[in-house]
């Protein structure tokens, strides 16, 4: 019980930090200069710390910390569009709510690593993806139980070479309505 109580409280801070996240991108914290080169090692660091143990709550704090950068840094700006990972998102996979955070994560990671993708409408998308799905990976050797059939059908279509046209067309989705979110 006490679990699942403490699951539902990270998934409130995840969704009400993934919401204001969304709506604050475009009006960074007052006074917040651009990242520095810490910050952004940070936030790549704490990134590859989930693709391995998305499930270590000991880098709760962590997640907590990149949520609130991505919110605030005014120089690296990742779209939070959910479509590619809609599926998993809205199923009943124990871990559903970790997904947010290691979408955004790894979609910021992907940016600070390739500045020059600032623009591109699909990379950052695929790297947060696959980011996701690394993390899925080790999420199931740790808990076998924890399957998503949403998730496997991503591994799926990354395996046979489709995953990027999928997340390509989710991508364009996301352009025509900017800020969706599920």
């Amino acid at each position: 019980m006490r679990k699942a109580l403490a699951l539902c409280l990270f998934a409130l801070i995840i969704c009400s930090v993934a919401c204001s996240v969304a709506a604050a991108q475009d009006n960074p914290a007052p006074g917040r200069g651009p990242s520095t080169p810490e910050e952004r090692k940070r936030i790549v660091n704490i990134a590859h710390k989930l693709q391995s143990f998305p499930l270590d709550t000991g880098l709760n704090a962590d997640i907590k910390w990149a949520l609130k950068w991505i919110e605030d840094v005014p120089d690296v700006t990742v779209n939070l569009c959910w479509t590619p990972l809609d599926d998993a998102i809205q199923s009943d996979f124990k871990y559903r709510t970790r997904i947010p955070a290691l979408f955004a994560i790894a979609s910021a990671a992907f940016l600070v690593e390739h500045p020059d993708k600032a623009h591109d409408q699909v990379a950052p998308y695929l790297a947060g993806v696959e980011g996701t799905l690394k993390a899925y990976k080790a999420m199931r050797k740790s808990d076998p139980e924890a399957k998503s059939d949403a998730m496997e059908e991503l591994l799926q279509k990354q395996s046979d070479g489709t995953l990027e046209d999928f997340v390509r067309k989710a991508a364009e989705d996301c352009q025509e309505r900017p800020n969706k979110s599920s």
